[in-house]
């Protein structure tokens, strides 16, 4: 049985008082590392990495196109590949050899081929969290082993570029006997007005989100466009388990229990992301089924919320 020791009364304080960004990376060994906030590792006999500074770049393209003898372009869109992470770290230990020892672990949880996982808390944002890689060797000189800290710069990359956080779930939506889909618990509770026939899911992120639905047969649901003016309309059989995803790029139909591909059979498209609003933004989307079963039939959906900067 492994014990942990209990967190000291100052890190406590800490975490309560002194509103400080709390960053942790879970490296590809599975190892945590407090690289800042109340738990970082501190002088004169704490062991481990620091982050002293770190620059985040979201690398972009913009979409133009040009007319042979147009004066500048016509702006189309934006295009975002993946995210690069320059980092200033020091190693620390109160011994040479421990510190020598955190050099080599900070390494073996880092390969290109497997990611790591950093993620931010803050009092105003709450868990942010992002996969990030190994992006390129280190380059900088280290010291042959004489010193109990060190300092270097160390580079990652996140293949998919934007911080996550959870996602934000409606109520698991259910048919009724007028074959509405309601909220089942709070059509139990009296004086509550129970929500019909649509989805509610919040946008806290800062970039547009495609929410994801799971649809439950037997019925043909029909789904508003994340707000947009169209609608689709998707058949899903008794027993079925339908997981659906609307962002167009990535677009999918998928019955859950079997792997079966059911793109073929909707009617519409979806195109229409969630905006993001300081605050956050909600959204109540429209959804309908005929010929579903009383509780039975049923629909959930999820929008996992995107952000550039976690803090």
């Amino acid at each position: 049985m492994t014990l942990t020791r209990p967190a000291l009364q100052g890190v406590c304080q800490s975490i309560l008082f002194d509103d400080l960004a709390w960053v942790r990376v879970c490296d590809a060994n599975g190892k945590i590392w407090p690289i800042d906030g109340p738990m970082r590792p501190r002088p004169p006999l704490g062991e481990g990495v620091v982050l002293d500074e770190i620059a985040i770049k979201p690398i972009f393209k913009h979409l133009d196109q040009a007319g042979a003898h147009q004066v500048g372009v016509t702006h189309l869109d934006v295009v975002w590949d993946a995210t690069e992470f320059e980092m200033l770290i020091t190693f620390r230990s109160p011994t040479r050899g421990g510190v020598r020892k955190v050099f080599r672990e900070w390494l073996m949880g880092w390969d290109p081929r497997r990611t790591c996982q950093m993620a931010w808390f803050t009092p105003q944002l709450g868990n942010w969290w992002i996969d990030v890689r190994q992006l390129e060797v280190i380059s900088d000189k280290v010291p042959p082993g004489a010193m109990e800290s060190f300092q270097m710069s160390f580079h990652a990359r996140a293949d998919f570029p934007w911080f996550r956080s959870f996602d934000s779930r409606s109520p698991v939506m259910t048919a009724d006997s007028s074959g509405n889909l309601v909220d089942p618990i709070k059509a139990t509770q009296p004086h509550v007005a129970a929500p019909t026939n649509f989805q509610r899911v919040t946008n806290w992120g800062d970039q547009p989100a495609f929410p994801v639905h799971l649809l439950q047969g037997p019925g043909t649901f029909t789904l508003g466009d994340n707000g947009g003016p169209g609608t689709v309309t998707i058949p899903v059989k008794a027993g079925q388990l339908v997981h659906v995803t609307t962002d167009p790029a990535v677009q999918t139909v998928t019955e859950i229990n079997t792997g079966a591909n059911l793109y073929p059979l909707i009617k519409g498209r979806f195109s229409q992301p969630v905006p993001a609003a300081p605050g956050g933004y909600e959204i109540r989307i429209p959804i309908s089924v005929t010929g579903s079963q009383s509780g039975v039939t049923s629909a959930l959906t999820k929008l996992t919320p995107l952000r550039r900067w976690p803090q």
